[in-house]
């Protein structure tokens, strides 16, 4: 006999990031400042053919439990400072209407949007990495992070080769320590778009 939606007594959240650097941050973040509620997070491994990865892990998730709906959560780097970013609400949505099978058990969908991606973030707590690089006092230069949507990985990077003593600034897994040592506090309170994502899932349960 086929589940019906009506049947489902369990909700949880899927969460779907970009790749290895986005875990390494939220890690941190969701225990510290989402309230506790079942939740799954998914590495989509960059933004290409994210709806199709997204539908797909969601139909493989729910197939495992039949007795669950799910809100979708996204968190995807826009790539530019004033550009659309890859993915949209709008573009889950359309993805979903055509696999009502898959959209009947979906409470919500939400994407949630790093200007111009997640590096540039961690420009918050410029102190923070300053002090992970152990760059001389007189070599620091906080003032020119200040507007931190213009910096990403690339400005990180360089930062790393001229104050870090031989430091390289790796994507994935490799930032785990670098992350590890930043102020997050500090990242959630000045970051509107982490703040306001997070409070906003967190209206959910």
């Amino acid at each position: 006999m086929p589940r019906r939606a009506s049947d489902c007594s369990n909700v949880e959240a899927l969460i779907f990031v970009e790749g290895e650097t986005d875990l390494e941050l939220f890690r941190i973040a969701f225990p510290r400042y989402l309230k506790s509620f079942e939740r799954t997070t998914f590495n989509m491994k960059g933004n290409v053919n994210a709806c199709g990865k997204i539908l797909d892990r969601t139909d493989a998730y729910l197939a495992r439990n039949r007795s669950t709906k799910v809100r979708i959560l996204c968190f995807v780097d826009r790539e530019s400072v004033n550009g659309s970013p890859p993915l949209k609400r709008t573009h889950i949505i359309e993805a979903l209407n055509a696999h009502p099978d898959i959209k009947a058990y979906v409470l919500s969908v939400d994407v949630f949007v790093a200007t111009k991606m997640i590096e540039s973030w961690f420009f918050h707590d410029i102190d923070g990495i300053y002090k992970f690089l152990r760059t001389p006092l007189t070599q620091r230069k906080p003032h020119k992070y200040s507007n931190v949507k213009k910096f990403g990985w690339m400005d990180l990077s360089k930062l790393f080769k001229e104050c870090g003593g031989g430091k390289r600034y790796m994507k994935g897994k490799r930032v785990k320590h670098f992350v590890e040592s930043l102020d997050i506090d500090r990242i959630y309170t000045e970051c509107d778009e982490l703040r306001t994502a997070l409070e906003k899932i967190n209206r959910y349960y």
